[in-house]
């Protein structure tokens, strides 16, 4: 007699729970071995000392002037100054740092040389050469800093000095330019390709030899007080209005918006899901290709005091489009299947992480940091097995995919790694930091706590909202003021717990009531607005 397979609801037979229990068993003991293995074998391995910051050369070279900077990925480094009119790729085995070198005029010179104790020693073009660390190294993944064509404006110094007080003004056009400072000229100052100097007078009495070098919207300025004392050494940042720096703003969210759309519809065209073209929109306006080829534009169009304000925005929109999708998931849909679900996202994970981390023994000496070994191959693990939630998510939704079960299961498999993924980050960070396993045990905490609090305290209050919508025909203001501030508490509250700020989003549109004149009048309030202007920005932000 045949015997009729079980229906979505009904829980899994005893042979596919054995199959369940079978597979995690395996699974768990390929990913213990890999990790006991790798880690046996990385022990005594160690990693390239950190030579990366900025260097003042003492004498100056004819090659590579007066200072210059060194960025750094365990072994590969490369030099650069400001003005980017040196470069360089070179080879850091300790204590030897050698390449060639692309000079001040163009010409080429080879750098033999010893780096370390904060110092760079050798010879550079069979000329010697001394440097020593001045400057620490810039954030990872920053914007590389350049030096404007004009200073001319205002600026904030800080600390406030004794001579110039607190604010300055910079007159004029080309490179000669007034300094002004309570209304009055204190003298005149020469700019000249990054570089800042002139004799001026104090705003109370003496006077002061002031040098500087510029970079972005920063001046980092020393004045040296003529009468004799200490130069004092403050940092000038420029200012803007608020009124130039909305419009700033709306002009980058308007650049932004128009190109993603113009990649975004390229990519369907060919075939591609149009988050692809709006990220490489983001990588086209961004300082791999603009800031590469047309770096003025590019800075003219996106300043460093703009990109922050950008990020905020981008973000905003990537969690109101988290809730929607949440929203719009049929849970139904996943009834009987989150056994299944569950064993799809751990072997997405675990096989990935396994890979990472075997892959992180032979690199560890070519390109790791200055961290222990067992960190690094945690983060190469969780490197390689992280999904991304927001992308998946848009290319379900963009191929209709998200009410049926394929895209429901995959949803809610991507949702499993996001936070397994999360889990993994807070222990890697804890081995990097040397803490200890209790931060992981407290994060785990928090967001069963966060989502049985959801589940059991919110949902039912939202339940509420149904029956309003039933008497007043709509959503009344009351409920979609309360809505918002929900999906941003609760974007707040996953953020804070060490999960990401999307994850608390997506929870507060699955646990919506499943009411479907309800979930088209919520949609429709905020879709348009998030789908079309600050989701495309946030992909293209993230590119």
């Amino acid at each position: 007699m045949d015997v009729a397979p079980a229906s979505a609801n009904e829980p899994l037979p005893t042979p596919a729970r054995r199959r369940i229990v079978a597979f995690y068993i395996v699974l768990a003991v390929a990913t213990a071995a890999t990790v006991i293995a790798v880690i046996a074998a990385g022990a005594d391995e160690k990693p390239q000392p950190s030579i990366a910051g900025g260097y003042d050369v003492n004498p100056p070279s004819t090659c590579l002037g007066t200072q210059f900077d060194l960025r750094q990925s365990g072994q590969f480094v490369n030099v650069e100054n400001a003005d980017e009119t040196i470069g360089g790729k070179l080879r850091f085995k300790e204590p030897r740092l050698t390449g060639t070198v692309e000079c001040l005029h163009g010409s080429e010179a080879r750098l033999e040389a010893s780096a370390g104790d904060e110092r760079l020693s050798g010879t550079l073009g069979g000329s010697r050469l001394v440097a020593e660390l001045k400057r620490d190294p810039p954030a990872p993944g920053s914007r590389r800093a350049r030096a404007p064509n004009s200073v001319d404006g205002k600026y904030m110094l800080t600390p406030q000095s004794v001579c110039l007080g607190g604010e300055i003004e910079l007159k004029g056009g080309g490179s000669e330019l007034q300094l002004r400072a309570d209304g009055r000229s204190l003298g005149q100052v020469t700019y000249d390709d990054g570089k800042l100097t002139g004799a001026v007078d104090c705003t109370k009495a003496g006077s002061a030899q002031l040098s500087g070098e510029a970079v972005d919207r920063k001046i980092r300025l020393t004045i040296d007080p003529r009468g004799g004392g200490p130069p004092e050494k403050v940092s000038a940042d420029k200012r803007r209005e608020f009124p130039k720096t909305l419009a700033a703003f709306f002009i980058a969210v308007a650049i932004v918006m128009l190109v993603a759309r113009v990649f975004g519809l390229v990519a369907t065209k060919i075939g591609q899901p149009r988050v692809m073209g709006e990220i490489v929109a983001g990588i086209t306006l961004g300082p791999t290709i603009l800031g590469a080829f047309l770096p003025d534009l590019q800075s003219a169009l996106f300043p460093t005091d703009i990109i922050p304000f950008i990020g905020v925005v981008a973000n905003l929109g990537l969690i109101f489009y988290m809730f929607l999708v949440g929203l719009e998931i049929d849970p139904t849909q996943l009834k009987g299947r989150v056994g299944q679900a569950a064993a799809i996202s751990n072997a997405s994970v675990a096989l990935p992480m396994m890979l990472g981390l075997a892959v992180a023994l032979p690199i560890y000496k070519l390109v790791g940091p200055d961290k222990k070994f067992v960190a690094f191959a945690l983060f190469m693990g969780v490197a390689m097995s992280i999904t991304a939630f927001p992308v998946l998510a848009r290319i379900l939704v963009e191929r209709r995919m998200l009410k049926r079960p394929v895209g429901a299961l995959a949803l809610a498999c991507a949702a499993i790694d996001d936070v397994t993924a999360w889990f993994l980050v807070a222990v890697a960070t804890a081995v990097a930091v040397a803490g200890s396993g209790s931060e992981v045990v407290v994060t785990i905490a928090l967001a069963a706590a966060f989502c049985l609090v959801m589940g059991f305290g919110v949902r039912p209050l939202l339940g509420r909202m149904a029956a309003a919508y039933d008497e007043a025909g709509r959503v009344p203001g009351g409920w979609i003021a309360a809505i918002f501030a929900g999906v941003l508490l609760s974007a707040f509250t996953t953020e804070t717990i060490g999960i990401a700020l999307i994850f608390g989003a997506f929870v507060m549109g699955l646990i919506m009531p499943r009411h479907a004149d309800l979930t088209e009048d919520v949609t429709g309030r905020i879709e348009d607005f998030v789908v079309t202007l600050l989701l495309p920005l946030f992909f293209a932000y993230t590119g």
